[in-house]
C-alpha cells in the first residue's frame, strides 16, 4: 500500500491532514520517538504545504506538467511492449531493443522526486538515440512520434520547473508542488516502511494505528482514479 504519486496538491494537502488526525487521536499512546518524529515531520510540511498554496502561482501548472509526462512515459513503455508481441520477427526484435532500454529506468520513474524523475528521463531519451537503439527505433511504426512525445513533455516540465523555482527563489518560499512531493515521499518510503516493521515486534501495539493510516490512503488513492480515468479519454493528455 503506497500513497498514488498521482495525486493532485490538494488531494496530498487533504491526506496529510487526515493522517496527522489519526496519529492525534492515537499520540497518547505512542511512545515510539520515531512514530512521534515522522507525524511532526508530516504536520510541518503540511502546515508549510497549506501556506504555500496560495503563494505558489504555479503550482497547479506544473502538477499539470509533471502528470502529463508520466502519461507519455507510462504510454511509451506500453507502446514499446505491445510491440515486442508483434508477429512480425523484424518488428519484434526492435521492439524489444527499445524495450531492453526502458526496463533500465523502469516505469517507477514516474514516481520518483522530480529532480531524479526527469534526470533518469533525460538519460533515458539519451540512450534511446543511440546510434544501434536509434535503428530500432526508426524500425518501429510510430516510435519516434512517441518518444519524441516524452521529449516534449519532459521540456515543457523542465521549463516550467525553472520558472517556478525561480519565483520560488525570489519570494523565499518553496513551491508548493515540491512540498507535495516531500508529502507523498514521507508516507511512502518513510512512515508505512516504518510502521510495518515495528508491527512485527509490536503487533498489538500499533497493528490498529497501521490499519486506519492505510484505510484512509486506500479512500485517497480511490479518490484520484476517475481523474485518471477522465485523462485516459481526453486526447488533451496525449498531446
Amino acid at each position: 500500500m503506497k500513497a498514488s504519486v498521482s495525486m493532485t496538491i490538494k488531494d496530498v494537502a487533504f491526506l496529510a491532514k487526515n493522517l496527522g488526525n489519526l496519529y492525534a487521536d492515537r499520540k497518547a499512546d505512542i511512545k515510539n520517538e520515531r512514530i512521534n518524529t515522522l507525524f511532526a515531520d508530516l504536520e510541518a510540511k503540511r502546515v508549510h504545504l497549506s501556506d504555500t498554496t496560495g503563494k505558489a502561482t504555479d503550482s497547479a501548472s506544473l502538477d499539470k506538467a509533471d502528470s502529463a509526462c508520466d502519461s507519455e512515459i507510462r504510454l511509451l513503455f506500453t507502446y514499446a511492449e505491445g510491440l515486442c508481441a508483434s508477429p512480425f520477427a523484424d518488428e519484434a526484435a526492435a521492439a524489444e531493443a527499445v524495450y531492453a532500454v526502458l526496463q533500465q529506468f523502469g516505469r517507477a520513474i514516474t514516481g520518483e522526486r522530480y529532480a531524479v524523475q526527469y534526470s533518469k528521463t533525460d538519460d533515458m531519451l539519451k540512450r534511446l538515440s543511440e546510434p544501434k537503439i536509434a535503428e530500432a527505433v526508426k524500425a518501429l511504426r510510430g516510435m519516434t512520434e512517441r518518444i519524441e512525445r516524452v521529449r516534449e513533455a519532459a521540456e515543457a516540465f523542465s521549463a516550467l520547473t525553472k520558472t517556478t523555482v525561480q519565483t520560488s527563489a525570489a519570494n523565499s518560499e518553496k513551491s508548493a508542488y515540491v512540498i507535495k512531493r516531500e508529502i507523498l515521499s514521507l508516507v511512502n518510503n518513510e512512515i508505512l516502511p516504518y510502521l510495518n516493521a515495528i508491527c512485527v515486534v509490536e503487533g498489538d501495539t500499533y497493528k490498529p494505528f497501521l490499519a486506519e493510516i492505510e484505510k484512509e490512503i486506500a479512500r485517497a488513492n480511490a479518490a484520484v482514479k476517475p481523474a485518471k480515468q477522465a485523462q485516459a479519454v481526453s486526447p488533451k493528455t496525449q498531446a
